[in-house]
């Protein structure tokens, strides 16, 4: 497993929600999933191809901010020269890291009164966007529109799963597991700033690891940004590679 099948791993969780609701998907230059929401949380694009001019094109049809990173036909270098031409934002080395025999893994939950459950009804999800925001810095409601179709789906869609974490019934922490492509995937990690360095993102990585060793998954990885990496250190996961990203924040209005 490479660092692109990694990343790409995360471009799918997208898709397979864009499958499902009424997003915009192109893929002339690679994969263009963009949800119709101002926020480049909710919109992203795998490149494989550097065209300017389509691009661009690109860039007015759907007027939004967007996620962008490498896929596997760009390498990283001329990636990143295109991306500063392009005056698109470095946001972060993004590191792919991967956990191997997750089938030995044994879970334990040390923290009295922390309760990491599944998203179950419109209440949570609700607690899930507002934690989301706070941590991912996007506008409180725009994850309950990008995940419209999942609540439409009574909170239960194939190969994917969303958690909050409860410290004494205080919703405090966010995370997702997504497990298409027969690969397991740790994604939307957030720990309230109030209640961090207290164990609860190691919790919730824990409890999405055994969720996947039930699933009969060998491996897990994750993307970690500068934060989280060490807590995915101490947790045995070893690093794959790295990848740039990259933000498009100024956007032109379309013709």
């Amino acid at each position: 497993m490479n660092v692109h099948e990694i990343f790409h791993h995360f471009v799918r969780l997208y898709k397979n929600i864009a499958d499902k609701s009424d997003f915009y998907i192109d893929s002339q230059l690679g994969l263009l999933i963009a949800s119709k929401i101002h926020d480049d949380s909710f919109n992203i694009f795998e490149l494989e191809k550097l065209d300017s001019i389509v691009f661009t094109e690109l860039q007015h049809k759907i007027n939004a901010p967007f996620l962008c990173l490498p896929g596997n036909k760009v390498s990283t270098v001329d990636f990143e020269n295109f991306m500063r031409q392009e005056n698109l934002i470095k946001a972060d080395v993004v590191h792919a890291k991967l956990y191997s025999n997750l089938q030995s893994f044994k879970y334990e939950n040390n923290i009295l009164n922390l309760k990491v459950k599944l998203v179950e009804n419109h209440s949570d999800l609700v607690h899930f966007d507002k934690l989301s925001s706070i941590s991912f810095k996007h506008k409180e409601g725009n994850l309950l529109k990008f995940f419209h179709t999942y609540a439409i789906q009574k909170y239960k869609m194939e190969n994917l799963y969303l958690f909050l974490a409860e410290l004494d019934g205080i919703p405090v922490g966010t995370s997702i597991l997504a497990t298409h492509d027969n690969l397991a995937g740790l994604y939307w990690d957030s720990v309230h700033p109030e209640y961090r360095e207290m164990g609860i993102a190691s919790a919730m990585v824990k409890k999405r690891m055994d969720l996947a060793r039930h699933l009969g998954h060998d491996k897990i990885f994750c993307q970690a940004e500068s934060p989280s990496r060490n807590l995915y250190r101490r947790l045995g996961f070893i690093s794959v590679g790295s990848l740039p990203t990259y933000i498009s924040k100024t956007v032109t209005p379309a013709c």
